[in-house]
Formats: C-alpha cells, sequence, structure tokens
C-alpha cells in the first residue's frame, strides 16, 4: 500500500484478495482512494463471495465513476474467476471524451487449465471491443491483470484482435527491455522462486487497450510504463508479492495532432495512471 500512495495512480486494479488483506487495503488507502470488490458485489445480489478476489479502486480527487460496476462469472462452476468492471471519466478533462471503460480479472493459472483461460482472455477482449463501438462507446477501453498467459497461448488469441486491441507493454517498450517486461520472474523474485534450476521469467500480468473504433472520440495513447515491487521490504526482506505490479500511465490526445513521441507522466497533465 505504501508504494501504491506513493505513486498516487488514478485507477488501481488488484487480483487475488483476500477478505484479511481487503481490511488493510481499506484502511491504508480509503483517504484517498474509493474502491469496491468483486466480493461485495457477489454478497450484494444474494452470491457467496469467492475466497479471493478482485478489486478496482479510483483516486478521489482526480477520477468519478459514472456507471455502476459490472461482473461476469467465467464459468458456473464457481465465482472465483470472473470479469470485474466499470466506467469512469476524469474529472479535469472533457466530460464525454474523457470518459473511459476499465476491466481487470485473474484468469485460471493451472497448466491444465489453458483452453479455460484462453477462453477468459477472449472473453475480456471482447467485452473491450464491444465497448468501443456502436452507440454510447467509450474512447478508451483497458483490461489490466493476472492472466497466467504462457506467451503462446497470448498470441494465439491476440491474432484475431490485431486490428483493435493492443498491449501496453509492446507500445511503450523495446522487446530488448527485459527489466520491465517479466512480472513473475523467479531470477528477481524471491517469492516466485520455484526451488528448482530451472529459473522462469514471464509476463503473466498484462494491460490491454482498446480506443475508439470510429474515429470520431480524441485518441489514447501508452506514455510510460514501469514495474511496482521489485524492491523487498526491509522488515522481512521478501517482495510484496510473488508477481511484479504494473504502473502505466495514458495520455488523452486530441486527434488532429500528430501522435506523440514517449515521454514521462510529468510532461503532460491530461493522462491516467493506471496501477
Amino acid at each position: 500500500c505504501a508504494e501504491l500512495l506513493h505513486e498516487v495512480p488514478d485507477i488501481i486494479l488488484l487480483q487475488e484478495i483476500v477478505p484479511n488483506t481487503l481490511v488493510i487495503i481499506k484502511k491504508e488507502l480509503g483517504k484517498k482512494f474509493r474502491l469496491f470488490s468483486s466480493a461485495e458485489f457477489f454478497e450484494q445480489y444474494g452470491h457467496e463471495a469467492p475466497p479471493f478476489f478482485n478489486i478496482i479502486a479510483w483516486n478521489k480527487e482526480t477520477i468519478k465513476r459514472v456507471g455502476k460496476p459490472g461482473l461476469e462469472r467465467f464459468s458456473e462452476r464457481g465465482n472465483h474467476r470472473h470479469l470485474l468492471s466499470c466506467s469512469f471519466r476524469m474529472r479535469n478533462g472533457p466530460k464525454e471524451d474523457s470518459q473511459f471503460f476499465v476491466s481487470t480479472s485473474h484468469f485460471e493459472s493451472s497448466r491444465s487449465g489453458a483452453n479455460d483461460r484462453k477462453k477468459q482472455f477472449q472473453i475480456s477482449l471482447e467485452q473491450l471491443t464491444d465497448i468501443t463501438e456502436g452507440t454510447g462507446h467509450y474512447s478508451l477501453g483497458i483490461f489490466g491483470g493476472d492472466t497466467n498467459l504462457r506467451e503462446p497461448e497470448a498470441k494465439e488469441i491476440l491474432t484475431h484482435y490485431q486490428d483493435s486491441v493492443k498491449d501496453c507493454w509492446a507500445q511503450v517498450c523495446p522487446d530488448t527491455d527485459k527489466e520491465t517486461k517479466y512480472t513473475w520472474d523467479t531470477v528477481r523474485n524471491q517469492n516466485s522462486a520455484t526451488g528448482g534450476p530451472i529459473k522462469i521469467r514471464t509476463r503473466y500480468d498484462r494491460i490491454l487497450f482498446t480506443t475508439c473504433r470510429s474515429g470520431c472520440c480524441p485518441d489514447w495513447f501508452p506514455i510510460f510504463w514501469k514495474l511496482l515491487g521489485t524492491k523487498k521490504l526491509s522488515s522481512i526482506n521478501l517482495h510484496p508479492s510473488d508477481h511484479f505490479g504494473i504502473c502505466s500511465t495514458f495520455l488523452l490526445f486530441p486527434s488532429e495532432q500528430p501522435q506523440p513521441t514517449i515521454v514521462t507522466p510529468d510532461d503532460s497533465s491530461d493522462i491516467i495512471d493506471l496501477t
């Protein structure tokens, strides 16, 4: 929570939260952020809350929620795999042009769950493309979460969305930049160490986005990316999580101007910081 407060993002997406952790998060972030969890969503509608769940939080000063939270279960078998979403707008931005949509999830993790994982990814991307086209569409749709996708699985699904969905890391960072790429890294993160001789470095956690399909809205561009939680906590000599977090910044850019180059967040005012 200390690192999140230091970054002061506009939106926070958290996965695999348990009830005890939720109490801490509300206490530490409550003054600066409003939030809702999928556990509360299930309970509100009379369903049993899953053992672990997702959170979307937004900065009280910079972001206004403009729609009701949404939740979609991926399977009738249980509630623990689901897609949590909501729509927002920037308080200091144009009322219509600054509206955007955010979703998050924690996909199936086991090796044997590859087909379920790919289906969950496809459902999430379908939602993104749907909300940025048609009547009343948003100018930006963002999905960020723990996908557990192996690289071949991600490429297989993304092939079908190559004209609409973009990978935030690929847009901002060069492919050779290993320091920003791997969010599950047994070389740098001892929490994720398998104990075996093989070191695994992969990109389980991703941010995908799509923008207005009809060209009637100003454009959004990701301009910044870094990993969070890469330093150990001195009190326990461990990293905050077995995954590294992601911090990314999006710039709202008028469509009549040329596409911007990659800049740092301090160089622009119309931005969304997503963590």
